[in-house]
Parts: structure tokens; C-alpha cells; sequence
């Protein structure tokens, strides 16, 4: 008898705890992100970031490689708990980059270019045009190193 009511009991609140919102069982739920980074990233790492945070939250706390190719992602994509990013690194067509023609986007397909040296190179053939690809030496932060880089890339 002892055992029937019991069981009776049992099964009530199996009912009333099912028909309960996922909240109201105070389970809680996670309030963190655990993301993987890998590639073109100084140092690969797990990080962990509130719940409802995007790519570009993740970014802060990221170093990227100079030869990290962002452009894919969308900065205010959503991350999910135990998502694995993998930063590809930036490609240059077989083609030539023009300095006289190329587009920002081109230009920062170029090892070591980011927006600010692909804009610096824009506004300079504005009043000068590239006569040859060692002038891009003129830019602000393209010395011979970079260029040493790049110059397999360059066409006039």
C-alpha cells in the first residue's frame, strides 16, 4: 500500500515539475561561451566570453597574425559554446596586384597590408602614379623589409 502511494507521489511530481518552465527549476543555465581560436593567431587559445557575444568581441581579446584574413567573418556573428574559429591566413591570386588600379580589398590581400598601409598606397597614386614597384617604398610603413614580401605580388 505504502509503496503504491509512493509511487503515486513520485509520479505527481514528475507531472508538475515537467509542466514547469525551464527557469522556474532554478537549473542554471551556462552565462559563458567557451571558443576555440585557431590559426593565424599569435597565440592559439580557449577563451570563454558572456553568452551572447560576436566575433568582434572576440577580436578584443585575440592577436591577430599580420597575415590574417578576417574578411569571411561577419563581426557581429553570434558565437556559440564550444565553436572552433579558425583564422585562414590571406591569399594573393596568381594575378599581379596593380599599385595604379588595385582596390583597398586587393591591396590588403598583400602580405603585411592592413586597411591603414592599403589606404596610405591609394591616396599616394592619387597624385603620383607608380612608375615602378619600388616606389611603393615612398608609402609610410613599407620599408625594405615589407617589401622584400610583397614586391612578388606588384605589378605597375
Amino acid at each position: 500500500m505504502y509503496r503504491k502511494v509512493l509511487l503515486l507521489i513520485v509520479f505527481i511530481l514528475y507531472l508538475i515539475l515537467s509542466l514547469l518552465p525551464f527557469e522556474t527549476l532554478n537549473i542554471s543555465k551556462p552565462r559563458i561561451v567557451t571558443v576555440e581560436v585557431k590559426g593565424e593567431v599569435e597565440n592559439e587559445c580557449v577563451i570563454e566570453l558572456p553568452l551572447g557575444s560576436c566575433f568582434d568581441d572576440l577580436l578584443k581579446h585575440i592577436e591577430l597574425k599580420d597575415d590574417a584574413d578576417i574578411s569571411f567573418f561577419s563581426l557581429s556573428e553570434t558565437l556559440y559554446n564550444r565553436e572552433i574559429i579558425v583564422i585562414p591566413k590571406k591569399t594573393v591570386n596568381e594575378l599581379k596586384i596593380s599599385l595604379n588600379s588595385a582596390t583597398l580589398n586587393e591591396l590588403m590581400l598583400l602580405p603585411g597590408i592592413g586597411e591603414v598601409t592599403a589606404n596610405r598606397i591609394i591616396e599616394y597614386r592619387k597624385e603620383h602614379s607608380f612608375h615602378s614597384i619600388e616606389e611603393i617604398k615612398n608609402i609610410n610603413g613599407i620599408g625594405d623589409k615589407r617589401f622584400e614580401k610583397i614586391k612578388q605580388y606588384l605589378t605597375i
